[in-house]
């Protein structure tokens, strides 16, 4: 009988930057050695976590995984889970509920593109595919069937707070910078309009996948500080816990219009003396 297991690493247990040392390793590498002993993988990368599900013969099997990660001293830090634990575990990170901002939906998005890349290599099997597609209905009946997910007061609040500072949004550039539901949710509204929107998430696929469902263009994170200085609107929906948008980052932009910032992120993502 296969064992289903989850490692599970967090970047609130360790310094961010050694986090994204972990989150960046290569996945053709990780798939690789993987698949050389487990039935299917799936390797999912978040802003906040880093996550592989193997399918795998016997428990001692999730070692295997572990020797993976060349960076041994960072093993002690990742969660361990199997089986039932990690179904339920896949389920409520997938449903929204396993989330510092309780039905933020940017998680399922980088649920469904990594389980679609690893059937697409291949990655998969059976019992892959069941959990993940079943975890997946969760997230559906969870949208439809709860109240979850209803920000319509902070949508409404932030549109008319836009408004109230920009009257004319006909010709203007904007700046989405991040994946939260909010910020999604302000960028289409906005596209009734005659925008210009630009999209940008420190994964790239997923500035990808956001650019487009909203029908705009994505920009690679290093882009930033040059689109910046070209945009109207930059609306902040970071899921960060530190600040992204500061003083020190914008005060050498060379600029010829007012810059109006956006702060839609749950742990305020903007420095204050920019406001």
């Amino acid at each position: 009988m296969s064992v289903f297991a989850c490692v599970s690493l967090h970047h609130k247990k360790t310094r961010y930057n050694n986090f994204k040392r972990i989150r960046d390793l290569n996945e053709e590498m990780l798939y690789e050695g993987i698949l050389n002993f487990a039935n299917s993988c799936v390797i999912l990368k978040t802003s906040t976590r880093f996550e592989i599900y193997t399918d795998l013969n016997k428990h001692s099997d999730v070692d295997k995984v572990l020797n993976i990660i060349p960076d041994k001293d960072m093993l002690k830090l990742f969660d361990v889970y199997f089986n039932k634990e990690a179904i339920y575990h896949l389920f409520s990170l997938t449903a929204c509920i396993l989330s510092r901002v309780l039905g933020e939906s940017s998680v399922p998005l980088r649920v469904e593109d990594s389980f679609e890349h690893a059937k697409k290599i291949g990655a998969t099997n059976d019992v892959m595919e069941f959990i993940f597609n079943s975890a997946l209905k969760t997230y559906e009946r969870a949208k439809t069937e709860t109240k979850l997910f209803d920000n319509s007061e902070l949508l409404s609040k932030s549109i008319e707070e836009l408004q109230n500072h920009i009257k004319i949004f006909d010709g203007k550039k904007i700046l989405l910078w991040g994946s939260g539901r909010t910020g999604r949710n302000i960028a289409d509204f906005l596209k009734k309009y005659d925008t210009e929107i630009y999209v940008t998430n420190r994964i790239k696929e997923m500035s990808e996948k956001i650019a487009k469902e909203l029908n705009s263009n994505p920009i690679e994170y290093s882009e930033v500080p040059e689109v910046i200085g070209d945009v109207d609107v930059l609306i902040c929906a970071s899921l960060a816990s530190h600040k992204i948008v500061t003083e020190k980052r914008l005060k050498n932009l060379e600029r010829e219009k007012n810059l109006y910032i956006l702060d839609v992120s749950p742990f305020k993502n903007v420095d204050e003396n920019l406001s």
